[in-house]
């Protein structure tokens, strides 16, 4: 994949690259109780989704090393190359999209946690409960709407 396939949650997998949806949670983040079903959905998807982005990094950081090995002990002169972007740019770019997948995993590892810790979909704001479609759409999420558009 490349740095511009990705959407609000950060990525876009292949078709191909798709984990089961039936993905079950490591028992290390389910606690010694019972888990209630809306959060053994939150951690499937988020265990889903961590598939996918560590998928992802795996990819992305190959190619950057193959990049990276390409142009070791070259004496090209990449940055004033008239055939298009430098090497230098494009592994600027895979630095960049690796770090947000990074980030993006720790977010991931965090909201795990918080389920967890049954605090999964409690704003960091205001503490009232994040809507599910919010959450629907960005698992990850730690505000709600409106604590959200307050921060910026």
């Amino acid at each position: 994949m490349t740095a511009s396939s990705s959407s609000s949650s950060g990525i876009v997998p292949d078709r191909d690259v798709i984990p089961d949806r039936d993905v079950i949670p490591d028992r290390d983040v389910i606690p010694d109780r019972d888990v209630m079903p809306d959060e053994f959905r939150a951690l499937t998807r988020l265990e889903a989704e961590r598939i996918l982005v560590q998928h992802e990094l795996s990819g992305l950081r190959r190619g950057y090393q193959e990049t990276v090995e390409a142009s070791t002990g070259s004496n090209a002169d990449d940055e004033h190359d008239p055939e298009g972007s430098t090497i230098a740019f494009e592994r600027s770019q895979l630095r960049t999209v690796i770090h947000q997948l990074e980030r993006h995993l720790k977010d991931i590892e965090d909201a795990r946690m918080k389920v967890a810790g049954r605090r999964y979909g409690l704003c960091e704001g205001c503490e009232q409960p994040i809507p599910a479609a919010r959450l629907e759409a960005r698992p990850v999420a730690r505000t709600c709407i409106g604590c959200a558009t307050l921060d910026r």
